[in-house]
C-alpha cells in the first residue's frame, strides 16, 4: 500500500492525490482511493453519491489509518456484471461480497467500516454477512429499512420517490435518467436542500453508463427477501 508523509487535515486537494485503483472482483470491478497508514478504514459513500463525498474527511484519518474510500457497486467508477443483478436490481449482500473481496485484494483481511446512507446498509449488511472482516462499525444518517418502510408518511414518499422508482422491476428507470442524469440527480439533491452544497465540477454525478444508472437499484424489494432489514427480532449488530 502506499502511503504518505505528510497527513494534512481537511484539503479535497489531498483528497485528489490519493492513488486511485481499480479492483476487478467476481462480480465486476471497485474504483477506490487509498492512502495513509496504519489500520485499514473502508468508507462507504450514500446515494446519490460517490467515494468524492469523503474528500474532506478522509484526509485527516490518515495520520492514523490506511484510508479506502470505495465507490460501491454500481456507482462512480465502480462496475457490475450483469450476472449479480437479481431481476434488474442488485442487493446490499452482493455489494458487500464485493467489496470485501476488493479488501482482500488490497491485503486487508479485516478493517473498521463507515457507511453513510445507502453505504450504511451496505455497511451493517456486510458486518452480519462477513463479522470476521469487521473490526469496527460506524453508521451514519440511516435508520433499518423496515422500520422506515412501516412509518412512510405521504411527505416522505415525496421527497423519497427514487426509492420506489428505482425498485421497479424493468429497465425504463435507468433509460429515462439516462437521457439527463445530471438533471435527476441534481433534481434529488435540490429536494433534500443540498443544492447550496453542490460544488462545481464534473464528476459529482453518479455514473453515465446504463450499468451505472442501476446504483438506486440496491433497494428493499430484494433486501427484504434476503432478510437484510435489521430489528430487534432479527439481529444485534454492535455499533462502535
Amino acid at each position: 500500500m502506499d502511503s504518505r508523509d505528510d497527513a494534512s487535515v481537511g484539503s479535497s486537494d489531498d483528497f485528489d492525490r490519493f492513488p486511485r485503483v481499480r479492483i476487478p472482483v467476481a462480480d465486476g470491478s471497485i474504483m477506490v482511493r487509498h492512502a495513509g497508514r496504519g489500520p485499514a478504514v473502508l468508507l462507504l459513500h450514500g446515494y446519490p453519491e460517490t467515494s468524492l463525498a469523503w474528500r474532506r474527511v478522509a484526509p485527516a484519518l490518515t495520520g492514523a489509518f490506511t484510508v479506502v474510500a470505495a465507490d460501491l457497486p454500481g456507482y462512480g467508477d465502480s462496475t457490475i456484471a450483469g450476472d449479480a443483478f437479481d431481476d434488474g436490481r442488485i442487493s446490499k449482500r452482493t455489494m458487500a461480497r464485493a467489496l470485501v473481496d476488493a479488501m482482500k485484494a488490497l491485503h486487508f483481511e479485516e478493517f473498521a467500516l463507515v457507511g453513510h446512507d445507502r453505504g450504511a446498509r451496505v455497511a451493517y449488511r456486510l458486518a452480519l454477512d462477513h463479522p470476521r472482516s469487521v473490526r469496527a462499525l460506524a453508521v451514519l444518517d440511516v435508520i433499518p429499512i423496515l422500520d422506515m418502510a412501516e412509518r412512510m408518511t405521504y411527505e416522505a414518499a415525496r421527497l423519497m420517490g427514487h426509492w420506489f422508482w428505482l425498485a421497479q422491476p424493468s429497465t425504463a428507470p435507468e433509460t429515462l435518467i439516462g437521457r439527463d442524469p445530471e438533471l435527476y440527480v441534481r433534481h434529488i439533491i435540490d429536494q433534500w436542500d443540498g443544492a447550496a452544497v453542490v460544488e462545481p465540477g464534473p464528476s459529482w454525478v453518479c455514473g453515465g453508463s446504463a450499468g451505472n444508472l442501476r446504483c438506486g437499484r440496491s433497494l428493499p424489494v430484494i433486501d427484504f427477501r434476503q432478510r437484510s432489514v435489521l430489528t430487534g427480532a432479527d439481529h444485534r449488530v454492535l455499533v462502535a
